[in-house]
């Protein structure tokens, strides 16, 4: 973490060149294994004709795969720093995307293909290490752990900075301290929100370790609270669609764009539905109130902003001036 933050505040251009240079390490390992398991073992219809699957277990699989994919849009809060932001920010969203999607298929179909079946996918814990072994490259299994720790560096490290940037933001919106608006005197980095978030991080990090709570159910609890919050976003994105076209561009037809955006929001609003009723088990029925406890209290700090600038902007005004230094003699 002490790593991550310091990589961070030295500059974006290092952070991202480090992830990039990871997930590719990573991905790279991946892939190798997911080609040699379709070589082995030949290419299959099976995985693409599934049977015996209902909605409600895809409905109920949809809030961890969206965590998945949460983040392909963390470029959009670097284009204050981009260069050519109306060029680079969407092609590196779409592209994050449809690489990530594209990655996710052809492991998921290679995985079904080596186990034989969705159901001995899902029983094994480490399915490429097993695959990998199971192929006789035993060190190609300890290559998907190095780059598994790498690539969860470079998740760190991309989560970090683009939440030090919208921390940044609220900071000159005076909805949080306007000391998180800092930024570094040389690297122009918002060090104050970096250093904060990256303690955050460390204090849940050490507190949920301590805990005692199963690493797995640590990761369903903390992705399930955060991917709910993704899913609002995302919602309230799609329903704002149509609003941003017409302030963009007035002349152009909102009708496809509402299409998409109300579309968009249905979806995401049936599987946020699906995943609170029926009323999951304990403890994961605890969720969506710890989510919506967040939710409100984050609603009333906000709807709270304009009275308690006003308040600060009144005890400044009423503190005595400075006095004028004297002319130097």
């Amino acid at each position: 973490m002490v790593c991550a933050a310091l990589m961070m505040i030295r500059g974006v251009r290092i952070s991202a060149w480090t992830g990039v240079v990871l997930e590719v390490l990573s991905i790279g390992a991946i892939l190798l294994v997911c080609t040699m398991v379709l070589l082995h073992h030949g290419f299959s219809l099976a995985p693409l004709m599934p049977t015996g699957i209902t909605v409600q277990q895809v409905v109920s699989g949809m809030v961890l795969a969206t965590l998945g994919f949460v983040g392909f849009e963390s470029a959009a809060c670097l284009s204050v720093e981009a260069k050519d932001p109306q060029r680079t920010i969407p092609r590196a969203v779409t592209g994050s995307a449809l690489l990530a999607g594209a990655l996710y298929l052809y492991a998921s179909y290679a995985q079904i293909v080596g186990f034989g079946g969705a159901d001995n996918l899902a029983a094994d814990a480490t399915p490429l290490n097993t695959l990998a072994d199971g192929l006789g490259v035993h060190w190609l299994a300890l290559g998907i752990d190095l780059g598994a720790v790498a690539s969860n560096f470079a998740c760190v490290t991309g989560s970090l900075t683009a939440a030090s940037r919208v921390l940044r933001s609220m900071g000159e919106s005076q909805l949080v301290h306007r000391k998180m608006a800092a930024t570094h005197p040389i690297r122009k980095t918002p060090h104050v929100a970096i250093i904060l978030l990256s303690v955050a991080a460390l204090i849940a990090a050490i507190g949920l370790g301590a805990s005692g709570i199963n690493e797995l159910d640590v990761y369903s609890y903390t992705g399930t609270l955060g991917t709910f919050g993704y899913m609002i976003a995302y919602m309230l994105m799609g329903l704002g669609i149509p609003i941003l076209v017409r302030r963009l561009a007035p002349q152009t037809s909102v009708t496809v764009a509402a299409v998409v955006g109300v579309t968009v929001a249905l979806c995401l609003a049936y599987v946020f539905y699906r995943n609170v009723y029926p009323i999951p088990a304990w403890p994961a029925a605890l969720m969506p109130w710890i989510f919506l406890a967040v939710l409100l209290a984050a609603a009333a700090w906000y709807f709270a902003g304009p009275a308690r600038i006003a308040r600060r902007q009144t005890r400044e005004a009423s503190l005595p001036a400075e006095p004028a230094p004297e002319p130097a003699r």
